[in-house]
């Protein structure tokens, strides 16, 4: 292992087929999924999210190793990794067999650039603790860093998928941050019941009729178990479709990314 690599790592899915990419080498054609570029990511992705029988594979960029791009294509390959209880509820539940393609694909980036630490953002907060129980559980000496959510000023969380929204679909979703900070101005004044927390999320963005709630969930932010009495540190998670985006936010209350 290198003294102090490190690596950024963006996921996303892409259809075989779709896009060509070797082993080890640059992507060649287009991008699907939850890429940079665009296009028609958001039908395939629909596709894949409904449990559509698509060959796919998985890019992962790793921007410390000067723009190498790591493909696997997971039709080639037997082995999988399964990462628990932690993988089940959430986007496990609504994506099946999502973070097993993730956890497999990120196992073979760590194996291949053997990195000290991997930074990857608090606004997929299951994929991060997915990704840390992972590393953790095979012993992959890889320490992997959660960064905060950014946000646009307005408070709505940087994703790739706002290019989706139309003007009044960003106004309307910019609910859902609001929720969450309802929720959190609600802990810091000292409410710890998860229920109450979870109802004032629905409430704030309940008024917004673009936005079709899929979950709202105060969990514990290492487990990610469901909350069912007061405690000193919760995750507050959602995800919701508003037009043809669907986008997910959190926000961590009684702790900070960095104490994962």
């Amino acid at each position: 292992m290198v003294e102090g690599l490190g690596c950024v790592a963006g996921i996303w899915c892409a259809v075989l087929g779709e896009c060509g990419v070797d082993d080890i080498g640059h992507i060649r054609g287009g991008w699907v999924g939850d890429g940079p570029h665009g296009g028609n990511d958001v039908p395939v992705a629909e596709e894949l999210h409904r449990g559509g029988k698509v060959d796919r594979f998985i890019e992962v960029a790793g921007a410390a190793v000067n723009g190498l791009v790591v493909g696997v294509r997971l039709d080639l390959d037997a082995t999988r990794v399964e990462p628990g209880p932690v993988a089940a509820p959430l986007e496990g539940a609504a994506r099946p067999g999502h973070f097993i393609g993730v956890a497999t694909v990120v196992t073979k980036l760590f194996a291949i650039v053997a990195p000290d630490v991997a930074y990857f953002g608090q606004k997929d907060f299951q994929q991060l603790r997915v990704l840390q129980t992972v590393a953790r559980d095979l012993r992959l000496g890889v320490r992997v860093v959660g960064g905060p959510i950014v946000r646009d000023p307005d408070g709505l969380a940087l994703s790739s998928r706002n290019a989706y929204l139309s003007s009044d679909e960003r106004g309307e979703a910019l609910a859902l941050s609001r929720g969450l900070f309802a929720a959190r101005a609600l802990w810091d004044e000292g409410e710890r019941d998860p229920e109450r927390l979870r109802a004032i999320a629905r409430e704030r963005i309940a008024g917004a009729t673009r936005v079709a709630v899929e979950y709202v969930s105060a969990a514990d932010p290492f487990t990610l178990d469901e909350l069912e009495r007061p405690a000193d540190r919760a995750v507050l998670s959602l995800a919701a479709r508003v037009g043809r985006a669907r986008l997910i936010d959190n926000a961590l209350l009684g702790m900070d990314v960095s104490e994962l």
